[in-house]
């Protein structure tokens, strides 16, 4: 199939993704596209074309001159599209996307997309939803100002519509591919073609390797040993052959097929045996357009790998990324604005710009297809997906290292084991910005205007409302909530939407005009503002401010474009570097490591001031240990408990790499603040504690010991005066008052006392005991106020409780505990069952 070269530059498929389980699509990959009718479009509407004003008609000091005020209501009166001065004339239209509907429809693109998308199985897990394309540029008003490619039809910036199927670009590369006898469920039967079977047997020296790409094109490889860069071979170029370009040709007329996809399989020559390569493809396919290099890691002898950094970009600002890991690792991936292609991960963070995620699920599962594919070891099951809106014109640093995790000492999990690393380069482009300056009424009658902005693919960028006599000028739409194009969260927090999506941005803006007239007619009109050659993609130069001249009911509204420039890498293109990715060696810190989650555990409490703790604190070398404590009070030292209460302290060897540390006599419910002192033998001293960052302690320094939970009850009496009112009456437990209800109470009311003066309550409640309880009561009463009845009257203070020191011991007694006050006039009969 014959390319008309005015199309070329409309291939930009752009994805909306939304990031979780995705088991659905995995099932899906190579299935049938679904029939026309699952088609589900986008919400359009039709958008007058608008031409921007010479600037003679734009100068907002010159004085435009009034319509007659003649109109059908819908925009359309006189001057709209005439091409008078001060208004634009109207070149055409187009249909636009509206910004409540979803660009993303479901149509047959999506299974084909799904087909390419698991071209990149690391990736796939990672994908729910893909949708429609939109166009990346116009080729009839090129963005980089270059003239209308040839064969344009005649009419305005933004009317071409594309009236075939051209493939996205999408290549994916694997060292030692799966035959496909050996991989059945991984390339399914319609993917028979696809399998690489050796025509010989490998010799030794060589490596096979698997290009899979969406378009005829020419590749080359460049390889090279892990540990020594400077002995870079190249191998290629390989170019697809003439019977793969006449299938491409020929499946890409049929639109319900799928895109056809090219394999090249690839031997690779002076390959060292036991040695790790690192291997980068690189080349364009025949329409010009570059997928940006390609990296894939193997083993010489076929043995696997650990996996580093997948990146997919989508879009011109989408970037998916991928990081694979064990069950027992945890992955740490961070990317960075950097300001050039040179910047590696050993830069410490706070001299770099972070970028934040867009979204990030950890513990996707990886199938056992897609583990061979990677060539990773049987225990990689999990992966980390990510994905970044970049901005525009951006050079990225991403950085993911890998850690140890379950079972793995502290002092190891805060040490990389394996590290990946790239650098990527965003498409540049500029971007525009509106602002309301003037409105030119018709006449003297006033005028609302309700507006928004959106880009042509449906991204809103503001709205708002102006009616005659507001201030002008006035901000339409900011150049910033354009950047990173149409990257968008959707349907959920800020850093963790449900949905994402990149819609695009061809750099046309969308005017949406709704205007009143205080007579009551109104108006309502979706203008195109097209980007022409200002919104250049690449190395561009800024181009002028220019105006519009918007049609309204009430008047003219002018409209000042400005544009602003990228980040300036002057890309054209996404630009992918090179996969670094190396293991990382264990480096042992000077002072003794002792693992920090390690907790305590304790005997269960009982009726006895003294509890048991016990402590098994993974070290990493041979240590002499000390171990010292203080009270959390002012006392300072923290004593124990028991028949004979003492400092807290210990001390001993561990040559095991366990310290074990046993107190017998901690004291119920008590806190410590504990100290460890290690000494190595080299003479090298760590104090783990609480107060030092480098030796935090964060589970053990704080000791914290178990109180006795109980069920206490109670039974109170006490002989007063008669029909006082009780200001307070509860039982005082270790400094807290727990309220009691007078169960006795006179008729009229709860807080009166009876006339014989008896107050009484029973009950019940949960409470912890500690090493020393303090119990007791307190009870204010006072006279009745005037007659009749108990009158309440504010008491200048109430009385302090009468409390006692208990030993716990008495309180674990069958018949509990008597406390008795004030001439035994007040009696707490109490008793204890632990839970």
């Amino acid at each position: 199939m014959r390319i008309p070269r005015w199309l070329l530059p409309i291939l930009s498929v752009v994805a909306a993704v939304a990031v979780g389980v995705a088991a659905v699509l995995i099932g899906m990959r190579f299935a049938p596209a679904p029939p026309a009718s699952a088609f589900v479009p986008p919400d359009t509407e039709t958008a007058q074309v608008l031409q921007p004003l010479p600037a003679a008609a734009a100068d907002p000091q010159g004085e435009a001159p009034a319509g007659d005020g003649s109109g059908d209501g819908a925009g359309n009166g006189s001057g709209l599209g005439s091409g008078l001065p001060g208004e634009s004339p109207v070149t055409g239209s187009t249909e636009v996307a509206v910004p409540e509907g979803d660009p993303a429809g479901t149509d047959r693109e999506l299974l084909r997309l799904i087909d390419l998308v698991g071209l990149s199985p690391d990736l796939l897990a990672g994908l729910i939803h893909l949708g429609l394309g939109n166009r990346d540029d116009d080729p009839c008003a090129p963005r980089d100002g270059t003239p209308a490619a040839d064969g344009c039809p005649p009419g305005a910036p933004g009317t071409i519509l594309l009236d075939g199927d051209i493939p996205p670009l999408w290549m994916t590369v694997d060292a030692w591919p799966q035959t496909h006898a050996a991989s059945p469920v991984y390339l399914g039967p319609v993917r028979s073609p696809l399998t690489c079977d050796p025509a010989s047997p490998r010799q030794d020296g060589t490596a096979d390797l698997r290009i899979r790409v969406t378009d005829p094109g020419t590749w080359t490889v460049r390889y090279w040993p892990d540990d020594d860069p400077g002995a870079e071979q190249t191998a290629g170029p390989f170019t697809a052959t003439a019977a793969q370009a006449d299938a491409w040709a020929t499946q890409a007329r049929d639109i319900d097929h799928g895109w056809y996809i090219i394999e090249h399989c690839v031997r690779l020559a002076g390959i060292e045996p036991g040695t790790a390569y690192t291997a980068v493809v690189e080349g364009a396919d025949n329409l010009g357009r570059d997928p940006g290099g390609r990296t894939v890691q193997f083993h010489a002898d076929g043995a696997p790998a650990h996996p580093g950094l997948a990146l997919q970009p989508v879009g011109q600002n989408l970037l998916l990324i991928s990081a694979p890991h064990a069950a027992d690792e945890t992955v740490d991936l961070r990317a960075f604005l950097v300001a050039d292609a040179a910047a590696t991960c050993a830069a410490a963070p706070s001299t770099l710009t972070d970028v934040a995620p867009l979204t990030r699920v950890d513990s996707v599962a990886v199938p056992e297809d897609e583990r061979r594919h990677l060539n990773a070891p049987d225990d990689v099951t999990q992966k980390l997906l990510s994905s970044y809106r970049v901005p525009e014109g951006a050079t990225l640093l991403v950085c993911g290292r890998w850690f140890p995790a379950g079972d793995a000492p502290a002092w190891e999990s805060d040490q990389a084991t394996f590290e990946s690393s790239v650098v990527v380069q965003s498409p540049d482009r500029n971007l525009p910005g509106l602002e309301f300056t003037r409105f030119d009424a018709r006449d003297d009658r006033a005028t609302e205007l309700d507006w928004s902005v959106a880009t042509r693919e449906g991204i809103v960028c503001a709205a708002g409302h102006w009616s005659t006599g507001d201030e002008v000028p006035t901000p339409l739409c900011d150049p910033r909530a354009l950047q990173t194009g149409g990257a968008v969260g959707e349907g959920g927090a800020a850093m963790d939407p449900e949905r994402m999506a990149d819609r695009g941005f061809s750099g046309d803006l969308v005017l949406r005009v709704d205007a009143a007239l205080s007579t009551g007619e109104t108006s309502e009109t979706t203008y195109e503002l097209p980007a022409g050659a200002g919104s250049c993609v690449g190395v561009c130069t800024l181009p002028a401010d220019d105006s519009f001249g918007v049609a309204t009911i009430g008047g003219t509204m002018m409209v000042r474009r400005t544009w602003s420039t990228g980040l300036q890498n002057g890309r054209d293109s996404w630009q992918l570097g090179t996969v670094q990715s190396q293991a990382v060696d264990f480096v042992q810190p000077d002072a003794p490591q002792i693992d920090p989650r390690a907790e305590w555990t304790f005997a269960t409490p009982g009726f006895r001031p003294d509890l048991r703790g016990s402590i098994a604190l993974p070290v990493d070398r041979p240590v002499d240990w000390q171990l010292s404590a203080t009270s959390d009070e002012a006392t300072g030292v923290g004593m124990t408990c028991g028949a004979d209460p003492h400092p807290l302290a210990a001390s001993g060897r561990a040559d095991d790499g366990t310290i074990r540390i046993t107190i017998p006599d901690l004291c119920l419910g008590a806190s410590y603040n504990l100290a460890l002192r290690l000494e190595d033998d080299d003479g090298q001293v760590a104090v783990w504690n609480i107060t030092d960052r480098s030796s935090w302690w964060r589970l053990g320094s704080q000791l914290q010991v178990p109180s006795l939970h109980a069920t206490m009850r109670w039974r109170a009496e006490v002989f007063d005066s008669g029909e006082n009112y009780l200001h307070a009456f509860a039982i005082s437990y270790d400094g807290i008052d727990l309220p009691m209800t007078n169960d006795y109470a006179d008729p009229r009311g709860p807080r009166c006392v009876r006339s014989d003066g008896i107050i009484l309550s029973e009950g019940s409640t949960e409470v912890w005991i500690t090493a020393h309880p303090r119990l007791g009561m307190k009870v204010a009463s006072g006279p009745r106020r005037n007659e009749p009845g108990c009158t309440a009257f504010a008491l200048d203070t109430l009385p302090a409780p009468w409390v006692t020191d208990v030993p716990i011991e008495d309180l674990g007694r069958v018949d509990g505990v008597l406390l008795q006050a004030h001439e035994n006039s007040q009696n707490l009969h109490l008793w204890f069952d632990a839970l």
